[in-house]
């Protein structure tokens, strides 16, 4: 690993050739214009590569790292900013960075044309993965990248395959970033508060809102559940037994069972797995009662 002013001869620039060429059905077939994949590892080391190169090089050189969000850091805070919205597992997350946000990154990238990112990542055991797309001289509104979705989620298992060999050699090459201080600590806080609602605000709304029963939509039907019905399944689908549900919801293991055996029979269940797969599907399942 290296420290992070990097010589024109550093493997993320010699293999830049490469990302480029693997990025070409991106370019080729949509309106994007720049791409960006990197890893971030728990030792506060990461690696990055972009195909525009005047602003890798300016991350890698000039830019203050310890001013920036770690990977860990803003991988927490989009899982946080979208409960769900862009998610189909707790370790993946999307998010966006425009003109509407306050990150240092995005305020700094206006100075090479770059506009509108979307980015991907994924939690693993010993790294995060970002993944990023972006606009050159042009504004598109996000809901293009809505369209992209399905397409940009499909090169990103491509590039895991076709590129592992660049990813490689830039593993063996990261960049070691500062330490994390005290205002960077106050980056991340002011952050947060600028980006989330606050979490008095959340309970009061959430307590002036008292629904009886919850419509529950799946496989085009519409059935109707109770709050505690609701709590049960959204503890189960969390992996958590009956005796945990219990304690968490100061209720009786009995009365979990209960409220299941009420579910399934409304869903139509025949088993708490049928059950579980019905609720995952449905449009309840990221709803706080």
């Amino acid at each position: 690993m290296t420290d992070s002013l990097i010589p024109k001869d550093h493997t993320s620039i010699t293999t830049a050739p490469d990302f480029i060429e693997l990025c070409q059905p991106i370019f080729d077939y949509t309106e994007i214009d720049s791409c960006f994949y990197g890893r971030v590892y728990p030792d506060n080391s990461l690696f990055f590569l972009d195909t525009h190169q005047k602003w890798h090089q300016y991350l890698y050189r000039d830019f203050k790292f310890k001013t920036q969000l770690s990977g860990y850091d803003l991988f927490d805070i989009a899982v946080e900013q979208n409960k769900g919205l862009f998610q189909h597992a707790p370790n993946e997350a999307c998010w966006f960075i425009d003109d509407t946000s306050q990150e240092i990154i995005f305020q700094q990238s206006k100075e090479f044309a770059i506009n509108n990112f979307i980015n991907f990542g994924e939690k693993f055991s010993d790294y995060i993965e970002l993944y990023g797309f972006a606009f050159l001289g042009k504004k598109r509104t996000n809901s293009y990248y809505f369209s992209l979705m399905e397409l940009l989620k499909k090169f990103i298992l491509y590039f895991r395959e076709k590129g592992s060999a660049i990813i490689a050699q830039n593993e063996a090459d990261r960049i070691i970033l500062p330490s994390r201080d005290a205002e960077y600590l106050r980056h991340v806080s002011n952050l947060k508060k600028q980006l989330f609602i606050n979490d008095d605000n959340i309970a009061k709304f959430h307590d002036s809102i008292n629904l009886k029963k919850y419509p529950l939509i799946f496989e085009g039907r519409k059935k109707y559940i109770t709050a505690k019905e609701l709590q049960c399944l959204q503890h189960l689908s969390q992996g958590y037994s009956c005796k945990e549900i219990a304690n968490n919801l100061g209720i009786s293991p009995r009365t979990v069972e209960f409220h299941l055996n009420n579910s399934k029979d409304k869903l139509e269940a025949f088993s708490k797995a049928q059950l579980l797969n019905i609720f995952r599907d449905s449009n309840l399942s990221n709803i706080k009662v």
